[in-house]
């Protein structure tokens, strides 16, 4: 999949949106990162893929640095493609928007990046947003089958319990799971439609 490199700078150059990101509630950050995923799905800069957080192919290269890190911010632009889970997209929106995980240098004569991220690195990452059971939800619906303990979530008895077997069923049509697409944009408008929290 080819990014749109020039759109995906135009939805992260906008210093305006940066710094409304920073001033906004936290519900409003929960929505702004759902908004900019939605987008970034429709540009093709990322693609919904189940089973893959965040794989953004072949490593990218930035030129000649004296760096050891990098802003992930500066790389994904440079990614041929990056095909993310529902939790991954809102990884990758989180950082074009708030810019604030850093990437290992793997060679600096030419700046190869290292931008494998695992499941750990998006929850940490998302963590500061979204809460452990929201996320569970999230990653569930996406997946179709329950992923409260990939999530580190313990108890999810009685009504959670419950709300987590409707979330499974989410992202499904006649008991089959819709296309990953569909599914991660349903995700992210149910988001925005309930003000920052996932309500499956």
């Amino acid at each position: 999949m080819k990014k749109n490199s020039k759109k995906y700078q135009q939805l992260i150059s906008s210093k305006e949106k940066n710094a409304q990101f920073e001033k906004a509630s936290a519900a409003m950050k929960r929505v702004m990162i759902a908004k900019d995923v939605i987008e970034h799905v429709n540009v093709k800069n990322i693609k919904a893929s189940r089973g893959a957080y965040f794989e953004g192919g072949e490593y990218p290269e930035i030129g000649e640095t004296k760096k050891s890190k990098v802003s992930l911010q500066e790389v994904l632009p440079k990614m041929e493609s990056c095909s993310v889970c529902a939790l991954g997209g809102m990884f990758y929106s989180s950082i074009a928007i708030n810019n604030k995980f850093k990437a290992d240098v793997m060679d600096k004569r030419d700046g190869e990046i290292d931008t494998e991220v695992d499941g750990d690195d998006v929850r940490i990452k998302l963590g500061k947003f979204f809460s452990k059971h929201q996320m569970a939800l999230i990653e569930s619906a996406f997946e179709g089958e329950d992923y409260s303990y990939e999530n580190d979530v313990e108890d999810m008895s009685g009504a959670k319990e419950l709300e987590l077997e409707v979330a499974t069923e989410f992202c499904r049509k006649d008991g089959l799971k819709m296309d990953s697409k569909k599914a991660i944009i349903k995700i992210m408008n149910n988001i925005i439609e309930n003000e920052g929290k996932f309500k499956p």
